[in-house]
């Protein structure tokens, strides 16, 4: 049905797809995509998949094997791309204010190329409140030594209540609903408290907000935050938010859990409930079967 509206579409334009962080998609994705993948070669799509190098035998590495698959390997940026990016993104922050060259080589020696370090140390003299223009201030800043110590270095500049939010939404998901973290976790407040708390983290540009309809949904910026604020939380907390999620969507949506198979599947997968894991892991297994999702199947069978 999918490729079906996909070729329907296509006769009247050609569609261009981005898929970002594809080196976690999940089984039935996968293979999803790939059924896509196949039967649009004789029509006008073009499918762009951004991810991490991965392993020969990953998922990702048989569309190698696909028609017409191209594989474009993004280098690390140079210093004067480094450079570029910092004066845009002080451009940004705090309205195009220059920084000394030494801080300059400090930031792409340490960021080793990386654009994503270089954003986030911008932000974190954002959060900190630094002028770029204080030379005193700036020669004084350790920098984190790692792309991990500078994700928990921002984290750690926030405020106790939305470090909780932040940690309580990163076991959602990337994505997730506004109205969720409420029902999952009363001890956050009253849902204008938590709605305040995430418009400040849009602001920080830690989540920003994704759309307003028919939810209020939030995202994940980088799936690395997402990943540093998650491994923040203890494993028996993890397993604790996992479980409440999973019981949270049977609760609030009893007549379309159907929808929610695999999100409840991994949620009570990730927790201790072993009842709950194998009756979802059932349903899914199932409902992937039925969709020709072979190998998503066996994954939840096992």
């Amino acid at each position: 049905m999918l490729v079906d509206c996909i070729r329907h579409r296509a006769d009247k334009t050609p569609i261009f797809f981005v898929l970002e962080d594809c080196q976690w998609l999940d089984p039935i994705s996968m293979d999803l995509l790939e059924v896509v993948a196949r039967n649009i070669f004789d029509i006008p799509v073009f499918i762009l998949l951004v991810y991490r190098p991965v392993e020969e035998d990953s998922h990702l590495a048989r569309f190698s094997k696909l028609t017409y698959f191209t594989e474009i390997k993004i280098p690390e940026f140079t210093l004067a791309e480094s450079t570029e990016l910092i004066g845009l993104k002080l451009q940004q922050l705090f309205e195009g204010a220059e920084v000394t060259g030494s801080f300059i080589d400090r930031i792409v020696d340490q960021a080793g190329g990386n654009p994503f370090f270089v954003d986030e140390m911008i932000n974190l003299l954002h959060d900190r409140s630094i002028d770029p223009r204080d030379v005193k201030s700036l020669d004084s800043i350790i920098l984190p030594d790692s792309l991990n110590s500078l994700i928990i270095s921002r984290i750690d500049q926030l405020n106790e209540n939305l470090k909780t939010t932040l940690k309580i939404a990163s076991v959602i998901g990337r994505l997730f609903k506004a109205s969720w973290l409420c029902g999952i976790y009363p001890q956050l407040g009253e849902q204008e408290v938590i709605n305040l708390q995430l418009m400040q983290l849009d602001r920080l540009q830690i989540t920003p907000l994704l759309k307003t309809e028919p939810e209020i949904e939030y995202l994940f910026k980088h799936v690395f935050t997402r990943e540093v604020a998650y491994e923040s939380l203890a494993h028996s907390t993890r397993q604790m938010l996992h479980e409440q999620i999973g019981i949270y969507i049977e609760n609030e949506y009893p007549e379309s859990l159907d929808e929610f198979l695999n999100v409840l599947a991994y949620h009570f997968g990730s927790s201790q409930n072993t009842t709950k894991q194998q009756e979802y892991f059932r349903k899914a297994g199932v409902a992937a079967q039925h969709s020709f999702a072979n190998d998503a199947a066996i994954d939840y069978y096992q």
